[in-house]
């Protein structure tokens, strides 16, 4: 597992997650309830580049934007990254989504946050945690 979690210099970059029996249960009422539209699922609010990294141990490592978008296009030339240098800008400007029309005109509101469900996912998953550093 990776020490570090990479970041852009001057973006704190947020996600927004939702818990997987909240997208059942959203998916279940739409097939079979009668509310039509578009609707974003997201648990309520975002957690950060830091926040995250926080919760998993890790340190983050800052990277300004040129250099990124340079190591991902050679990268992405030569094979070893599936992610090309146009990621940074997605990363930058990432969409936080807004559930406010999911819970006001769909009516669920998401049993877990965006911070409860990555909590929920990191108890499932302690791998993901940093181990402590060993003294010897």
């Amino acid at each position: 597992l990776k020490k570090r979690l990479l970041g852009i210099r001057g973006s704190e970059s947020p996600f927004v997650f939702i818990w997987d029996t909240d997208v059942a249960a959203i998916v279940q009422r739409a097939v079979t309830g009668d509310v039509t539209g578009t609707f974003n699922v997201a648990g309520d609010g975002a957690l950060t580049i830091t926040e995250i990294a926080d919760r998993l141990g890790k340190r983050v490592l800052w990277l300004p934007d040129p250099l990124l978008r340079t190591v991902l296009a050679v990268g992405t030339r030569l094979g070893v990254s599936r992610y090309g240098p146009e990621q940074t800008r997605f990363l930058k400007h990432r969409p936080v989504l807004d559930n406010t029309r999911l819970r006001e005109v769909f009516g669920y509101t998401p049993t877990h946050t965006s911070a409860a469900a990555f909590e929920a996912w990191l108890a499932t998953h302690p791998e993901a945690r940093r181990a402590p550093a060993r003294l010897t």
